[in-house]
């Protein structure tokens, strides 16, 4: 490098020079640092947060920008900034720990998320958010939520509005005499199914059908109870790992929320023994575990 003026000039060094010299001026060599602050401040914005500005204690380049106010227990939004996966796990862990209500949590890159962070986080009925599929920048500098991303949030919402806390909504509308049989239940992850009865189909989480644990924000015992059904293909006995004698109560309470759901009578679980002698239920309708 030689200096003239303000300028720098990058000198060939090879033997024989065979380049020609590159000038820089100052402004090709500064350095620019996102101001992460405001850019919190404009995702908060965006996804319709009520917006702060917090360092989370004792993690790294991880602010909170705000609370879903639309979601229950005002759950917060997260943005962490790592290039490592071990401090990127760090902060994962960390807020899983913590947070008793479920969680947004924004990422410039999905890369460093490995697949067991991720099931962790939307167990807890919770997402994660990659800064680069979720928001657009237009040529105004305003972020903004691209439609992935308001997809993404929009189901978060729907799972934990307050609304959903409570009874079931039934938004399937199953037409009238429609038998259990004809009720097809596929676990697409941890916390939600996609359920397809005749011409009908959707996707919807636990809370969908009444099944939120209003403790934990997340799924009930009455969720978990259904994916044993599923794991098991629609059948559950006596000797499965998860059976106790509260199982009696919670299929009970199980089969009551997804009638409410399906608006179907009749019952849609019934008692099983197979030809070895076990005894449990079986579901009346199809159910299947995440492929």
């Amino acid at each position: 490098m030689a200096a003239t003026g303000v300028d720098i000039v990058a000198v060939c060094q090879c033997e024989p020079r065979s380049c020609s010299n590159t000038t820089l001026t100052q402004q090709d060599i500064v350095l620019w640092e996102i101001d992460w602050h405001r850019l919190g401040e404009a995702i908060a914005r965006a996804m319709g947060l009520q917006h702060m500005a917090a360092v989370v204690p004792g993690l790294s380049r991880t602010l909170q920008i705000g609370r879903d106010t639309q979601a229950v227990s005002g759950s917060p939004a997260y943005l962490t900034v790592h290039h490592r996966q071990s401090d990127y796990q760090q902060v994962a862990l960390t807020i899983l720990a913590r947070s008793k209500a479920p969680f947004v949590l924004l990422t410039p890159t999905m890369d460093l998320c490995p697949q067991s962070i991720l099931d962790d986080v939307r167990l807890r009925g919770s997402v994660i958010l990659d800064l680069s599929d979720a928001l657009l920048v237009g040529t105004d500098a305003q972020v903004s939520l691209s439609p992935s991303g308001a997809k993404a949030i929009d189901e978060f919402r729907a799972m934990h509005s307050p609304q959903s806390s409570g009874a079931s909504t039934n938004t399937l509308s199953t037409p009238p005499g429609t038998p259990w049989e004809a009720v097809y239940i596929h676990f697409t992850d941890g916390h939600t199914v996609y359920i397809r009865v005749g011409d009908k189909s959707r996707h919807c989480g636990y809370a969908d059908f009444g099944m939120l644990d209003r403790r934990s924000s997340g799924p009930s015992v009455h969720w978990h109870l259904l994916r044993d059904f599923a794991d098991n293909r629609g059948v559950f006995t006596w000797d499965h790992p998860n059976a106790d004698p509260k199982k009696q109560k919670q299929k009970e309470d199980l089969a009551k929320a997804l009638r409410s759901f399906f608006d179907i009578d009749g019952d849609p679980i019934r008692k099983f023994r197979d030809e070895k002698g076990r005894v449990g239920w079986e579901c009346v309708f199809t159910i299947e575990p995440e492929s």
